[in-house]
């Protein structure tokens, strides 16, 4: 079972990616719902391979992640 205690302890952030046909949106957001600790940031019109469709924006998020939990 994860638990704050323990993997909860770790901080973690998860991009969801709104245009996602692989893992649609509402999958991605259960998915987080379930795991204690994680922080949510979106990226609109990023689909499944993000580096590719939202290149710049994940590179934002990924600079501002690194800021934050550095």
């Amino acid at each position: 079972m994860i638990t704050n205690e323990k993997y909860g302890s770790v901080p973690r952030v998860y991009i969801v990616c709104q245009d996602d046909l692989l893992a649609p949106e509402q999958f991605q957001k259960w998915m987080i719902e379930r795991s204690p600790g994680t922080e949510l940031v979106e990226i609109a019109g990023a689909d499944h391979m993000v580096m590719l469709s939202k290149p710049t924006e994940l590179f934002g998020v990924l600079q501002e992640v690194a800021k934050k939990y550095n």
